[in-house]
């Protein structure tokens, strides 16, 4: 007959002083690492509790600065040439031309009067004695004579202490004629409400007198030395043959005595080989 032994009783019977001892420090290293676990469980906690710490408020950065205003623009001369139907004999750099749209539109126009001969285009733009010499040029038929010529109009504009200056260059063949205008324009946009052109002094041969790239600053110069040289006194002057040969009226075109300075172009016929050739003038 088979004996059926309990397993249980079987093992228990088995049990060696070794086997217990085995057990005994498996029991104590498992009491010690659950004692660690509940040591190190805090820290742990802890630790985690530091990292989920909200993180400090930081300023956000002051925004950029604004961008500058934009410069105003002005319409290219080109495209207002085309737009007013200025004259092609008309030349007006970028580079030389106003600064604002109601100054480029009045220099256009006023000299688009010279190029096609039509005084009525410029008169009400001119100070009151301009506007005498234009009608007493008009009425004897030489404000037509004089502009009819021409086939080139060179013009170039500058700021001289808070004024504006137009130098005009008029060409017809190998003569060349030069005027110095004072401007003053304003209004909104391509609108001109105000403007008004004063011919500036007009020394004796003046192109054969100014070069380089300030023709204007160089007239002004010209006419500065000939003002002082007006106001020394007669004995001081050595010689008086100078001052004799300015005073001496201009001969007009017509063979007549030219009118007061600022008469439009081509009053005075330049001496033979008294002015510089065509190439050196401003707009080239």
């Amino acid at each position: 007959m088979t004996n059926m032994t309990n397993p249980n009783e079987t093992m228990q019977s088995k049990r060696t002083p070794e086997g217990d001892a085995f057990r005994a420090i498996a029991r104590v290293a498992t009491a010690a690492g659950l004692a660690a676990a509940l040591v190190l469980a805090p820290l742990t906690l802890s630790g985690c509790g530091e990292e989920e710490e909200a993180p400090v408020a930081v300023a956000p950065p002051p925004p950029p600065p604004p961008p500058p205003p934009a410069a105003p623009t002005v319409t290219p001369i080109a495209q207002l040439m085309k737009e007013l139907g200025i004259s092609d004999k008309i030349r007006l750099p970028e580079d030389k031309a106003p600064k604002t749209d109601p100054e480029r539109v009045a220099v256009l126009k006023f000299f688009d009067g010279f190029a096609k001969s039509k005084p009525e285009a410029i008169r009400a733009a001119m100070g009151p004695q301009d506007a005498a010499v234009l009608d007493a040029m008009k009425s004897g038929g030489e404000f037509a004579k004089a502009c009819a010529p021409v086939t080139r109009i060179d013009l170039t504009t500058t700021n001289r202490e808070g004024k504006a200056y137009v130098m005009a260059v008029y060409r017809a063949g190998s003569d060349i004629e030069a005027q110095l205008w004072a401007f003053k324009a304003t209004g909104e946009g391509k609108k001109v409400e105000t403007q008004l052109f004063e011919s500036y002094v007009q020394p004796v041969d003046i192109m054969s007198k100014i070069s380089g790239s300030n023709l204007i600053g160089e007239w002004v110069k010209v006419v500065d030395a000939d003002r002082k040289v007006a106001l020394e006194p007669d004995e001081t002057l050595k010689p008086t043959a100078r001052v004799q040969e300015q005073e001496k009226p201009e001969a007009s075109s017509s063979g007549e005595e030219s009118g007061p300075i600022g008469a439009p172009p081509m009053r005075n016929k330049p001496p033979p080989g008294g002015i510089d050739r065509p190439g050196r003038g401003p707009g080239k």
